[in-house]
C-alpha cells in the first residue's frame, strides 16, 4: 500500500527546483572571500574608489533598513551581473554570508530581473502585479514575487520609492527572521487610546 501510494504521489508531484545557494559566484553560508576595495585616506575616513580593477568589498557601514552595518560589494566593469545596479550588499553573521540584497534598474529592468529569477527558482510561490503611476501620468504594473526553495527565500521588489530601481533579497532563515526583527524594530511604536 505504501508503494501504491508513492506511486501516485510522483505522478501528481509538481517539479521542484534544486537549490541553488549560489548568488553571482558567492555562496551563502559561507565566507565573503573578497579583498577590500582600493582607498585613499584622509583623517580617519575611507574614500572608495568607483571605478574598481576587481569585484572587492568595503568596510561594514550602517545602511538603511539594516540593524547592523553590513559590507558593500563593488563589481568591476568587466564583472557587474547585468541585473545588479551598482552595489550589492551582503548580510553576514559569524563570518559567513547569510544573505544577499541587490538593487536593480527598476521598472526598465523588471521584466528580465524576473526572468532570470524564475530560471534559477522556478514559478514564484508569490506573484503580485501592483499598478503604479508616476509623476507625470504614466502607468506601469510593478512586479512583487517571492519563492522558498529548500531553505532559501527569495524576494523580488520590482520598484521600490521610486520606478528607477528594485530590489532583490536573497536569504537563509537566518537572514529572514533578522530582517523581519528589524522591519519591526523600524516601526513606530503604535500607542493605545
Amino acid at each position: 500500500m505504501k508503494a501504491v501510494a508513492a506511486v501516485i504521489l510522483s505522478i501528481f508531484a509538481v517539479p521542484v527546483p534544486a537549490q541553488d545557494s549560489s548568488i553571482f559566484g558567492f555562496e551563502l553560508g559561507e565566507p565573503l572571500n573578497l579583498t577590500e576595495c582600493p582607498y585613499t585616506k584622509h583623517g580617519t575616513i575611507k574614500y572608495y574608489m568607483l571605478d574598481v580593477p576587481t569585484t572587492c568589498v568595503e568596510e561594514a557601514h550602517s545602511l538603511k533598513g539594516y540593524g547592523q552595518p553590513v559590507r558593500r560589494i563593488r563589481f568591476s566593469g568587466g564583472e557587474q551581473p547585468a541585473l545588479v545596479r551598482h552595489l550589492a550588499y551582503p548580510l553576514e553573521l559569524d563570518g559567513k554570508m547569510i544573505g544577499f540584497h541587490f538593487v536593480t534598474n527598476g521598472i526598465e529592468a523588471q521584466d528580465s530581473v524576473m526572468r532570470d529569477l524564475q530560471n534559477k527558482y522556478g514559478k514564484p510561490g508569490m506573484l503580485q502585479y501592483v499598478a503604479i503611476q508616476n509623476r507625470f501620468g504614466g502607468q506601469f504594473n510593478a512586479i512583487y514575487a517571492r519563492w522558498l526553495v529548500g531553505d532559501i527565500s527569495v524576494t523580488f521588489n520590482g520598484v521600490g520609492d521610486t520606478l528607477d530601481y528594485g530590489e532583490v533579497y536573497i536569504d537563509l532563515p537566518t537572514a529572514r527572521k533578522l530582517r523581519a526583527l528589524w522591519k519591526r524594530e523600524a516601526r513606530p511604536s503604535e500607542r493605545k487610546m
